[in-house]
Order: C-alpha cells, then sequence, then structure tokens
C-alpha cells in the first residue's frame, strides 16, 4: 500500500516548522501493518530544520 500524506513537523532541536509530503510503502498482511517506510519529499527540509543554526 502506499500513501501520500501532508505533514508539519517541528523540530525539537531548533523548534522549526516544516509543512511537507510524506510518501509511505506500508506493508500489510493478515490485516496487520509490518512495515512503514517514509520518503520525504524534501529531506534536505527536514535536515536543515533539525540542525542547529549558528547565531
Amino acid at each position: 500500500m502506499v500513501v501520500r500524506n501532508r505533514v508539519r513537523f517541528r523540530a525539537r532541536a531548533t523548534g522549526q516548522e516544516v509543512d511537507t509530503l510524506i510518501v509511505q510503502l506500508i506493508t500489510v498482511r493478515n490485516g496487520r501493518m509490518l512495515e512503514c517506510r517514509p520518503f520525504y519529499w524534501d529531506p534536505g527540509a527536514i535536515a536543515d530544520a533539525c540542525r542547529p543554526h549558528e547565531a
């Protein structure tokens, strides 16, 4: 199963918010989710929000 979501993150390290898309590849067997692999539309924006910036 593939799911596309629009999400808003707030990075704990910086408090910065990121509004982005995630595509999730979900493996289901016997009605149970076995695995969920997220693929971030803009991984650079996520990484940048989590990295403290020097003043």
